[in-house]
């Protein structure tokens, strides 16, 4: 079970400081949109009848497509590619350093739309580095940014709303019957 994966990811990544108690719900359905957002929670798929894993055309891979030129000296880049849960926990290790180091600190939660902002502002610096932290409520931002952050939040809300299933539409199953 995917969503499995993922939950443990996320507790496991709090294992040496565990966040506050009224961050920590947040930060597991965090984890769990950005690998519906990123991968669709797909860690491989099948290219000339093989098993491969995901990539991306900017070098991002597995389920929470970490980049592995970005990441190359903390993580080790052939787990990245074939081990699904150490992929899944690099990247809630990845995304709980921009949540606390970055949203937090930069009061992201103090903005309008409250604690929230945090998943939010936490994925636009999973996707564009940390000095796009506040991107998400950037009117300055590219179309093609907003388009992403827009598709995020949309996500969050429905794992927010118990409907992290919902992550089956993007494979091609019928969420209607």
């Amino acid at each position: 079970n995917v969503q499995a994966v993922l939950k443990t990811a996320a507790d496991r990544a709090q294992q040496p400081k565990p966040l506050e108690r009224n961050y920590r719900s947040l930060y597991e359905k965090l984890v769990m949109a950005t690998a519906w957002q990123e991968s669709c929670w797909r860690q491989y798929v099948v290219i000339n009848k093989r098993i491969e894993p995901l990539r991306s055309s900017s070098g991002d891979i597995g389920i929470m497509q970490v980049n592995e030129k970005v990441w190359r000296g903390f993580y080790d880049l052939q787990k990245l590619r074939w081990d699904i849960n150490y992929n899944s926990s690099a990247g809630a290790e990845i995304l709980l350093n921009y949540l606390v180091n970055y949203a937090l600190k930069r009061g992201e939660h103090k903005q309008s739309g409250g604690a929230v902002n945090l998943a939010r502002a936490t994925y636009s610096a999973y996707n564009g580095g940390p000095g796009q932290v506040s991107r998400y409520r950037s009117s300055k931002v590219a179309a093609s940014h907003r388009k992403i952050d827009s598709l995020f939040w949309e996500k969050y809300q429905q794992v927010d709303a118990g409907k992290a299933g919902n992550v089956a539409g993007c494979l091609g199953a019928d969420l209607a019957g």
